[in-house]
């Protein structure tokens, strides 16, 4: 089946991105900047969670090309490292907001140990031994602060850099700071 004829989710998001979102570009003063890619031009990069509810540009008001949003299961920084690396050392950021949120879904699993028997079952028994899915089993207060924690003694993250986090209220709208 080609995308043109598809009706799945991924090629209506194309169709639209083709029909309707590339032309919104079409004037030079909406465009794109062209290759490599320019830095964020706030220098910074948000660590968060791939919730669908979480709306980062509008929850922050931040405009395209602002900063980098790099999404995870649970918004845990070890599954951003290699993106952080980059967004660093060669896009030049120089901020880390790590934001974990309330009513997360990695908040629901009891254990690594479960989480992996689930993931196991699900798959028909295929290994999963190897993934480390980070369930937050010890609050969202504590999991911010060990992931501000794991940034902070990472070699491959920037001593000067700025790390700070954060937990958003998903109910509420609200964010508040977790001293880290």
């Amino acid at each position: 089946m080609s995308a043109a004829t598809s009706t799945s989710n991924a090629a209506r998001y194309a169709l639209h991105c083709n029909q309707t979102y590339a032309h919104s570009l079409a004037s030079p003063e909406q465009s794109m900047p062209v290759n490599p890619g320019p830095p964020p031009t706030k220098h910074v990069a948000i660590v968060t969670c791939m919730d669908a509810r979480l709306d980062v540009f509008r929850m922050f008001g931040l405009e395209m090309g602002e900063a980098h949003v790099i999404r995870v299961g649970g918004g845990r920084t070890p599954d951003a490292l290699r993106s952080l690396v980059a967004s660093e050392h060669v896009l030049g950021t120089k901020e880390i907001m790590v934001i974990h949120h309330t009513d997360c879904g990695f908040t629901k699993a009891p254990s690594e140990d479960m989480v992996r028997k689930e993931v196991r079952a699900s798959l028909g028994g295929l290994a999963v031994g190897h993934f480390a899915f980070m369930p937050i089993t010890e609050g969202l207060e504590q999991s911010v602060k060990d992931d501000v924690e794991f940034l902070r003694q990472n070699p491959y993250i920037r001593k000067d850099a700025e790390i700070t986090g954060w937990i958003y209220e998903t109910t509420k709208g609200t964010i508040q700071q977790v001293n880290a």
